[in-house]
């Protein structure tokens, strides 16, 4: 509702610039009382649970034709160890994993924009996060275009667009619940020599 109610009054600060109504009509702005945003503290998935979903993910075999992708485990070892959003690394390109500088490049493309100018950056390239990539780019299933976690559902090299149900499967094999989120993972001292998860949420 709090975000609805702000959209709407913008729509009415616009109307007044361009002319549509009169000078000072805003209809939000006359609420006594406005509902405030509810924050949720969010669930964060702990290191062991990161690598037990990483480990679940080697071995899963998809019993559904919309849930068969080759990279499955790689594009969660993305997630869980560059911290990008959802677009950031379903829009990477295969040019964008840098195995001789051991990094791994967010930058904007034909595919998708970056939230912000300071969204272009480069992140390290972990062993974990390593070697998944190397086996898939390099595997017999090895994207045949540009993007790094294609979709051809449409027939044409596309974004990945809906992956929920491919994250919630991998879960469940883990003997976990369901993923909201491959983004959000505290990282603690007892992680795993080399494992540096980023952010992935659970629910």
């Amino acid at each position: 509702m709090h975000h609805h109610l702000n959209a709407r009054s913008n729509l009415y600060w616009r109307a007044q610039a361009e002319g549509f109504v009169t000078p000072g009509y805003n209809p939000v702005t006359a609420l006594l009382e406005k509902p405030s945003a509810q924050r949720h503290e969010a669930r964060w998935l702990e290191v062991h649970e990161a690598a037990l979903l990483l480990e679940a993910a080697k071995s899963y075999r998809a019993k559904r034709g919309d849930l068969a992708v080759p990279y499955a485990r790689a594009l969660l070892a993305t997630f869980l160890l560059t911290g990008g959003r959802q677009k950031e690394v379903v829009g990477l390109e295969v040019e964008d994993v840098g195995f001789d500088r051991k990094t791994i490049t967010f930058r904007p493309n034909q595919w998708r924009r970056l939230k912000t100018a300071t969204s272009h950056r480069s992140v390290p390239l972990w062993p974990q996060l390593e070697e998944s990539l190397r086996e898939y780019v390099f595997g017999a299933a090895a994207p045949p275009g540009r993007l790094l976690f294609p979709s051809f559902r449409t027939g044409q090299e596309a974004m990945l667009t809906d992956f929920r149900k491919l994250l919630n499967a991998m879960a469940e094999r883990a003997g976990g619940g369901e993923v909201r989120s491959a983004r959000r993972c505290s990282a603690t001292p007892t992680a795993p020599p080399g494992f540096r998860p980023s952010t992935a949420a659970r629910r």
